[in-house]
């Protein structure tokens, strides 16, 4: 699945410190690592309804993580163990 221009989707654990930054500020600078590329933006929690859309492109990515199925995945988000956002410019 190809997300459209402008979307990047991050995952991370609800508890980290970015996830909680994101709830109380949603703007956000994505860099390149080693290179000069960024780019701002706006996070959006997707929730756990929202997540059937783009469940493929995140179990593929990282899968290793736990989300190994579309199901494991919205039990995550469901569960608050992880927080799926998407991040628009």
């Amino acid at each position: 699945m190809i997300t459209p221009p402008g979307v990047v989707y991050l995952f991370t654990s609800a508890f980290s410190l970015k996830a909680v930054r994101w709830r109380a500020d949603s703007w956000v600078r994505l860099t390149v690592p080693g290179g000069e590329w960024s780019a701002e933006g706006r996070v959006h929690v997707v929730p756990e309804a929202e997540v059937d859309a783009v469940a493929p492109l995140i179990v593929e990515r990282w899968g290793m993580w736990g989300a190994t199925t579309p199901e494991g995945l919205r039990r995550l988000i469901r569960d608050r163990e992880y927080v799926l956002v998407r991040v628009e410019r």
